[in-house]
């Protein structure tokens, strides 16, 4: 169930079998994200209460990883990541998402209207929050370690 925490109101009933683990709301409140232990990550419009669309990270052919060892770009075109995606953010202008995993150490850039995977930033430590920055075109994450990295996005 996700209730609206002012208002009190039921917003809708999660029709889903999988465990939340991460939400996110746009600024303007008409959409909202959720980062679940399956490792998908779920777009969903708040008026009409309906599931938009599905993203799963690393389910494309290319993938853009920066390696902290050198912040180095490289293609790879067979690695597949299924885990937990731990948390969300929606950018300030509601125009892309990142997710960030626990367990593989990723953080994925998203373009919502079209669920095109942008981006992967590879960690050395399993990630704890990702947020964006208010300009749209930087991010944060921070990870177990203690380390909090930031990131300017393509």
């Amino acid at each position: 169930v996700m209730i609206h925490i002012a208002s009190g109101v039921n917003i809708f009933d999660y029709p889903l079998h999988t465990c939340i683990e991460g939400v996110a709301f746009s600024d303007d409140e008409q959409i909202a994200v959720t980062g679940c232990s399956d490792g998908s990550v779920y777009l969903w419009d708040l008026a009409s209460r309906k599931l938009v669309r599905k993203f799963y990270p690393g389910d494309h052919t290319t993938q853009y990883l920066a390696d902290l060892e050198g912040l180095e770009e490289r293609r790879d075109k067979t690695k597949k990541f299924f885990d937990l995606r731990h948390s969300v953010s929606i950018s300030p202008d509601g125009k892309r998402m990142i997710s960030g995993s626990y367990e593989d150490k990723t953080m994925y850039l998203w373009e919502l209207s079209t669920a095109r995977e942008l981006a992967c930033f590879v960690h050395n430590s399993p990630l704890i929050n990702v947020k964006f920055l208010p300009d749209n075109h930087h991010a944060v994450s921070a990870c177990m370690d203690g380390s909090v990295y930031t990131w300017k996005l393509p």
